[in-house]
């Protein structure tokens, strides 16, 4: 799996986590809520969209931050870390480091789009 790959499954696999808890499982939304999941559903079809010139997906991550701490445990770090900016923030000092080492490797490996991203990933995080 490529970097883009396995990051889009991430925020696939997020997104189906989403809609199954509240308040998405409620019979109606509100407008806000109605929002983040139209949003949602474009950075899953494509996590490079962009609304103004940012990435939605930054946006995303940080709206469950901020309106939905009960979902927040389930964001992937990694994505925090694909999307940066203001994502960044919620990331400590190691994660940075690790995700910064994890990156330099991706590119010494070739191409991020042709390299098995998850194995690089594994090993760079101890994960094996």
């Amino acid at each position: 799996m490529n970097y883009t790959q396995f990051h889009h499954h991430l925020i696939q696999a997020l997104q189906t986590h989403i809609v199954q808890q509240p308040p998405f499982t409620d019979d109606t939304l509100d407008e806000l809520h109605e929002t983040f999941l139209a949003k949602l559903e474009q950075v899953a079809q494509d996590p490079y969209a962009e609304e103004d010139g940012m990435l939605l997906g930054g946006w995303v991550i940080t709206t469950i931050i901020n309106r939905y701490p009960h979902i927040t445990p389930s964001v992937p770090r990694d994505l925090l870390w694909f999307f940066g900016s203001d994502c960044m923030h919620f990331l400590g000092d190691e994660e940075v480091e690790q995700f910064q080492r994890l990156q330099d490797q991706l590119y010494e490996a070739g191409d991020p789009d042709t390299a098995n991203y998850e194995t690089l990933r594994n090993n760079a995080l101890k994960l094996h």
